[in-house]
């Protein structure tokens, strides 16, 4: 007796699910966002400090970006190569950060190929001087972070026209 209304009860369960999950109108794909992928191309080096680098690179830019409020998904990666075809992609050759006086120097070409258009931002360079006793981390954060602002402000005009410019927050 059991067993019949364990095996009746379940064929109910199975019954109610399968009608409830006919009832439920289909859902339609939500639409594609737009990817604008940004390919960070370094000279390959032993250090182990060169992984760290673009790690660096990838959060700050991520964070300035994200703060745009761009509609497009940003992915970043590093010797992109064999990569499906983007509708947008930016091109960073690093030339890395120099100690010139008292500042810290980022230095990077820039090229923005947008829809098979390429526009050259030329080198940017970005300078940043670091407080007395400032921990180099903290340092190569506030480097890589202004960087990414002054890269953000070269593509606002591509990838998001209509957007107000957010004031620089920390």
């Amino acid at each position: 007796m059991k067993k019949r209304f364990i095996i009746g009860f379940s064929a109910l369960v199975f019954l109610l699910i399968g009608v409830v999950s006919r009832a439920a109108p289909p859902t339609m794909p939500a639409p594609a966002q737009p990817v604008l992928k940004v390919i960070f191309v370094d000279s390959l080096h032993r250090e182990p400090s060169a992984n760290d680098t673009f790690n660096r690179l990838a959060y700050q830019f991520g964070r300035v970006f994200d703060q745009r409020q761009w509609p497009v998904k940003v992915e970043f990666e590093r010797f992109a190569a064999n990569n499906g075809p983007a509708e947008q992609v930016l091109q960073i050759f690093y030339q890395g950060i120099r100690h010139e006086f008292d500042e810290r120097v980022f230095r990077a070409w820039m090229v923005l190929d947008d829809h098979g258009t390429k526009h050259d931002f030329g080198m940017v360079v970005y300078r940043y001087s670091p407080r007395p006793l400032e921990p180099v981390d903290d340092m190569l954060d506030a480097v890589f972070h202004g960087a990414g602002e002054k890269t953000a402000a070269l593509l606002q005009p591509y990838v998001a026209p209509g957007a107000a410019v957010p004031s620089p927050a920390r």
